[in-house]
């Protein structure tokens, strides 16, 4: 045999070997296609979690320390058409950093005047909402501004909030805590929020 013989069955033989190229391609995007369609059904059967957070009790965020607070509205009494002011004290002011709540009183009974404040530190006008005044409601917001936590001593008055009488003798009106518009939430300086508790005073109309 020739050599040139020998080198035409040589490349034939070459080319008979070659593999071919559209089918490896049709063969890689064909597992391309399988594989992301795969993952999407595993994306789908995948079941979803839901983000996980505090759960809220009576508008209250869940307390990340047994520390108290306790706010109290003292009982008066007054008179129809007189100017009465009603004491808010405060337990377990320890090393706080701020708070906020609402105001709630009977408006059909009392219109509100004023608030004048006792021994509680950098409280001023600018922390009180006087907007929703009419319907009985005051949103209180306070926050230390030097960040540095204050304590203060057990039944220290706050405030006291003052109105007048508008209710007929023998009639009594209550002043309480809310937690609408403004939510309850009491924070220390380790930034923990504290359990809040609140009781209601009575004025008694004569």
């Amino acid at each position: 045999m020739s050599r040139l013989s020998c080198v035409i069955i040589l490349c034939l033989c070459c080319l008979a070997c070659k593999p071919d190229a559209s089918q490896d391609s049709n063969e890689v995007n064909t597992a391309t296609a399988q594989s992301a369609s795969l993952n999407n059904q595993q994306e789908t059967n995948r079941p979803k979690q839901k983000p996980k957070g505090p759960k809220a009790v009576d508008g209250q965020t869940v307390p990340t320390t047994s520390q108290e607070f306790l706010l109290t509205a003292l009982n008066v009494e007054a008179t129809t058409g007189t100017e009465i002011c009603v004491p808010i004290q405060a337990n377990g002011f320890k090393e706080l950093l701020a708070m906020q709540y609402t105001l709630q009183w009977d408006a059909s009974k009392l219109k509100y005047n004023k608030v004048m404040v006792g021994k509680f530190p950098q409280f001023t006008a600018k922390n009180i909402n006087e907007q929703l005044a009419d319907k009985g409601l005051m949103p209180v917001v306070w926050i230390d501004d030097n960040l540095q936590g204050i304590t203060l001593e057990e039944g220290v008055l706050l405030y006291q909030i003052c109105f007048q009488v508008t209710g007929r003798s023998g009639q009594q009106a209550e002043i309480g805590f809310t937690n609408k518009p403004t939510t309850f939430e009491v924070i220390n300086k380790q930034e923990q929020v504290l359990v809040f508790r609140h009781q209601t005073g009575k004025v008694r109309i004569n």
